[in-house]
């Protein structure tokens, strides 16, 4: 489990800023107010949506292993 965290923390910590800013400058005409920031909130929800898909699986493997 150690080795999940640190794995999916790195990957945030790399591939956040990233899509982060790439989110931003292709929807800057779109989120004029505020020149595109507002995309980084669809990038938040995609990386929280994302962690659940691992965790159904730990979850699924904790409970087959404890019984």
């Amino acid at each position: 489990l150690t080795g999940y965290y640190s794995l999916s923390r790195g990957l945030g910590t790399w591939l956040g800023p990233l899509l982060g800013g790439a989110a931003v400058t292709m929807l800057a005409g779109v989120f004029d107010a505020t020149e595109g920031f507002q995309a980084i909130w669809g990038v938040c929800a995609a990386a929280v949506l994302l962690s659940l898909l691992p965790l159904r699986r730990l979850s699924a493997y904790a409970d087959a292993t404890s019984q």
